[in-house]
C-alpha cells in the first residue's frame, strides 16, 4: 500500500525585540542597495542614530546617488562590526528626492524631522512605524502626489499643522483600531472622514516544506470583529493533517 506524506503547516507570531550596544564614529556613510545613505550620530548621544540620505552628498562622487524608488528606513544598521539603532529621520534628510515613490519607516524609529520629505513630488505612499510619536514641521510638505498614508503608531504625541501642507487632505489615512480621536487631534490637517481604522495583526504562516503545499492568510477581520483566517493548501499527492499546535481545522479562524 502506498504511503501518503502529510503536510504540516505552522503558525508563528512575530514579536522579537533586540538590544544593541552602540559605539561608533560621528558620521557614517553606508552603501545600501547600491546607494550611499548617511547615518548621523548626534554629538550629545551615544545610543541614537538619525537616518539621513540626500543632504551632505558630494555630487561629484559617482558613488553618491539620490534616494529613489521604494525606500525603507531601517530601525538598525551594522557598520564596521558595530550595531546601531536608528531613532529618527534627520532634518532635510530626503528633501527634494523626487525619485522616491514610497517610504516605509520601520518600527523603532520615533521622530520624522523637519523637511524630512519636503518636495518629494512623486512620493505616493508612506507607512509610518509603530513607534513614531513626533512629525515635525514641513516633514511632508508639497508631496502633491501622495495617494495614501498608513500609520501604525498608537502613541502619536506631536505633529505640526504644517507637516502635510500640500498633501491632498482627502486621501485615506489608515490608522490602528481605536485611535481615531487621537489622530483627529494631532493630525487635524486631515478631516475626520479621511481616517480609516484598520485591524493590524502580524502573523507569519508557512509550511515545513514548500514542495508539499502552501499556507496563507485568506481573510482578515475588522476592528469591530478582529480575526484572521488561515488556509493550508496541499499539493497533489499530499493532504493537510494539522497545524503545529495540533489543531486540525482548515481553514482555521484565529
Amino acid at each position: 500500500m502506498k504511503t501518503r506524506k502529510i503536510l504540516l503547516a505552522f503558525l508563528a507570531f512575530i514579536g522579537a525585540m533586540y538590544s544593541i550596544n552602540v559605539n561608533a564614529q560621528y558620521v557614517l556613510h553606508l552603501p545600501i542597495d547600491g546607494k550611499y545613505q548617511h547615518f548621523y550620530l548626534p554629538e550629545d548621544s551615544v545610543d541614537t542614530v538619525w537616518a539621513c540620505a540626500s543632504n551632505w552628498i558630494n555630487w561629484d562622487n559617482p558613488n553618491y546617488l539620490e534616494a529613489t524608488g521604494d525606500l525603507v528606513i531601517p530601525s538598525e544598521i551594522t557598520f564596521q562590526g558595530n550595531h546601531y539603532f536608528v531613532k529618527g529621520i534627520y532634518w532635510n534628510a530626503f528633501n527634494g528626492c523626487n525619485g522616491i515613490r514610497s517610504v516605509e519607516i520601520s518600527d523603532g524609529i520615533s521622530t520624522i524631522g523637519m523637511n524630512a520629505f519636503k518636495d518629494c513630488s512623486r512620493l505616493k505612499s508612506v507607512i509610518v512605524g509603530a513607534d513614531v510619536y513626533s512629525v515635525e514641521p514641513y516633514a511632508f510638505v508639497n508631496c502633491t502626489e501622495m495617494e495614501f498614508i498608513k500609520s501604525k503608531s498608537i502613541n502619536m504625541h506631536t505633529t505640526s499643522q504644517l507637516a502635510f501642507e500640500g498633501v491632498s487632505p482627502t486621501i485615506p489615512v489608515y490608522i490602528p483600531c481605536d485611535t481615531k480621536p487621537m489622530y483627529e487631534e494631532v493630525w487635524d490637517y486631515f478631516p475626520s472622514g479621511s481616517f480609516v481604522e484598520e485591524l493590524e495583526m502580524t502573523y507569519d504562516v508557512s509550511v515545513n516544506s514548500s514542495w508539499q503545499g502552501e499556507a496563507e492568510i485568506t481573510e482578515w477581520g475588522t476592528c469591530e470583529n478582529p480575526y484572521v483566517e488561515i488556509t493550508a493548501t496541499p499539493n497533489s499527492g499530499y493532504r493537510f493533517d494539522h497545524w503545529n499546535d495540533g489543531n486540525m481545522e482548515n481553514p482555521r479562524i484565529l
